[in-house]
C-alpha cells in the first residue's frame, strides 16, 4: 500500500532529487510546490491540443525545485506554463470500472479524450497495490496491456517516460498515475512496429552490434531515410514520413544498438545514448549562423536522466532495463532522422564561445536557469546534462577512458552544451528558442548571423 494517496501530491523534505548541486532548500518550497502541483493534478489536462501538446507544469516546477529554486521561482515556473494549462475533462465512472477488462483498456488506448478515465483508473490501481507494483504490472510483464503500454511510454517525444520518471524521483503516486494515464491515452505516433522490427533483426543469428555514434552516421548516409521526411510534415515526420517510407531501412540500423543484460553493459549503454543525444542536439549547427539547438533532439537528452533513474531501480529486472536503453537509443536515431539527418560536427561544440553564461560554473548556471522565463525545457536540459556529466565521469573512472571511446560528448563538453542551450534561449520568445528540424535549410533562414 502506498504511503500517500494516489490522488494527493505531497513532495517532502526528506526526498532528495537527482543532480542537485546545493542541498539548501527554501522553507517556502514545500507548501508552494504541493499547492501548485495539486492544482495541476486536480484541474489541468495533461494535453492542451487534440493531438499531443503536452502540459509541462509538473516537469517545470519539479525541475526548478530540484535545481534549488525558491517559492517565487516555483510560482514563476507554474505561470510560465499557463498557455498549456487547460481544464481537465470529466471522468466517466462507468468506463473507469470497465477498464479492469483488458479488452476495454486496450480499446480506449491512444485516445486523449480518455486521459481522465485512465488517470482515475491508475489512481485506484495504485491505491490498492502501490505504484511500484502497478508499474511492474502495466509496463514490465508480458501481458498484451504491458506490451502496448511499454511502447506508449516512448510516445510523444518521450513525455510519458519523463512524467513517470518525475513520479519515481519524488516518490509521488499521483504523478506516476498521471504519467501512466498519459502513456495510455497518448495519440499514436507509429513507433511500435519499428521497435518490433528492430528486436526481430537484433535477435537474428549473426546480428551486428555497432556504436551508437556510427548509427547516426549510417542514418545520414541512407538516401531513402533522408528523403522519407519532409519539412511540411511538421512534428509528425516520424509518423507520416519516416515510418511509412523507410521503416525497414531505419530498423536495420537501429537494431545494431544492442545492450547486454549485466550492470556494466547497461551503464555503458545509458551513458553512450546520453552522449550521442547531446551531440545530436548541439552539433547540428550552420556555419555563419548563431547557435541553435534542435527541439526534438533536445528531448532525447532531457529524457536520459529518467532512463538512468529507471535503469537504477532494483525492482526492475535487468532484461527490461536493457530493453529500455535499447529502445531509447533506437528512437533517438529516429528523431535524428525526422529532423533531416543533419551533419553532426563536434567542432561546433568544442569551439563554442559562451555569451550570457561566460564565466559561469555549474552552480551559477543552475542559479541563472532557475530565474529564467521558460516552460521548463531549458531547465530540464541543463539538469540532464549535469547528471550525465556526473555519471559519465564516474563510469570513466571505473572502467578507464580507453573503454569509453564511443562517447562523443565527454568531459567539459557536457557543460559547453548546457551553456549553448542557456545562451541561445534566454530572453528569447518561446516559439523562437529552438529549431524544429536542424537538417532543413528553411529553418535556418530566420536565425541571425553569428557575430
Amino acid at each position: 500500500m502506498s504511503i500517500l494517496s494516489a490522488s494527493q501530491v505531497q513532495v517532502r523534505p526528506n526526498r532528495s532529487s537527482i543532480a542537485r548541486i546545493s542541498e539548501n532548500t527554501s522553507p517556502d518550497c514545500f507548501p508552494t510546490i504541493n499547492e501548485l502541483l495539486q492544482d495541476n493534478h486536480d484541474n489541468m489536462n495533461i494535453f492542451f491540443r487534440p493531438i499531443g501538446g503536452h502540459n509541462h507544469t509538473v516537469h517545470a516546477v519539479l525541475t526548478i525545485y530540484a535545481m534549488g529554486g525558491k517559492g517565487e521561482d516555483l510560482k514563476r515556473a507554474f505561470r510560465d506554463n499557463d498557455h498549456q494549462q487547460t481544464q481537465i475533462p470529466p471522468t466517466d465512472p462507468a468506463i473507469v470500472v470497465e477498464m479492469k477488462d483488458t479488452d476495454v483498456f486496450m480499446k480506449h488506448m491512444r485516445d486523449q479524450v480518455h486521459y481522465t478515465n485512465y488517470l482515475k483508473f491508475f489512481e485506484q490501481e495504485i491505491e490498492e497495490n502501490g505504484w511500484k507494483e502497478v508499474l511492474q504490472q502495466y509496463l514490465f510483464t508480458s501481458t498484451p496491456v504491458a506490451k502496448a503500454m511499454f511502447v506508449q511510454l516512448f510516445e510523444g517525444l518521450y513525455h510519458p517516460l519523463i512524467h513517470v520518471g518525475f513520479g519515481i524521483e519524488f516518490d509521488q503516486p499521483a504523478i506516476v498515475a498521471e504519467g501512466l494515464a498519459q502513456a495510455a491515452s497518448h495519440a499514436w505516433g507509429n513507433i511500435g512496429d519499428y521497435f518490433t522490427r528492430c528486436d526481430e533483426i537484433a535477435q537474428a543469428e549473426g546480428a551486428l552490434t555497432t556504436p551508437l555514434q556510427e548509427l547516426y552516421q549510417q542514418v545520414r548516409a541512407n538516401d531513402k531515410i533522408r528523403m522519407s521526411v519532409q519539412l511540411q510534415q511538421g512534428p509528425n515526420r516520424i509518423r507520416d514520413g519516416l515510418m511509412p517510407n523507410a521503416m525497414e531501412e531505419l530498423a536495420k540500423i537501429g537494431a545494431q544498438f544492442r545492450v547486454g543484460k549485466n550492470d556494466l553493459d547497461w551503464e555503458h549503454g545509458l551513458i553512450e545514448s546520453a552522449s550521442c543525444a547531446a551531440l545530436n542536439a548541439a552539433a547540428a549547427q550552420r556555419k555563419g549562423k548563431a547557435a541553435k539547438l534542435d527541439f526534438f533532439s533536445m528531448h532525447a537528452v532531457t529524457s536520459s536522466i529518467f532512463l538512468s533513474l529507471l535503469a537504477r531501480q532494483p525492482w526492475i529486472h535487468n532484461e527490461h532495463k536493457a530493453k529500455l536503453i535499447e529502445w531509447k537509443g533506437r528512437l533517438d536515431i529516429a528523431w535524428y532522422a525526422s529532423s533531416g539527418s543533419p551533419p553532426l560536427e563536434l567542432q561546433f561544440v568544442t569551439s563554442y564561445q559562451p555569451t550570457l553564461s561566460k564565466d559561469m560554473d555549474w552552480q551559477a548556471l543552475y542559479a541563472a536557469t532557475v530565474e529564467a522565463h521558460d516552460d521548463g525545457h531549458v531547465a530540464k536540459l541543463v539538469r540532464a546534462l549535469y547528471s550525465a556529466e556526473s555519471e559519465a565521469r564516474g563510469f570513466e573512472e571505473r572502467v578507464g577512458q580507453e573503454n569509453t571511446m564511443n562517447l562523443p560528448v565527454r568531459g567539459d563538453l557536457w557543460f559547453r552544451v548546457a551553456q549553448m542551450s542557456f545562451d541561445s534561449t534566454t530572453d528569447v520568445p518561446l516559439d523562437e528558442k529552438w529549431l524544429m528540424g536542424t537538417g532543413f535549410d528553411p529553418m535556418w533562414n530566420r536565425i541571425k548571423d553569428a557575430p
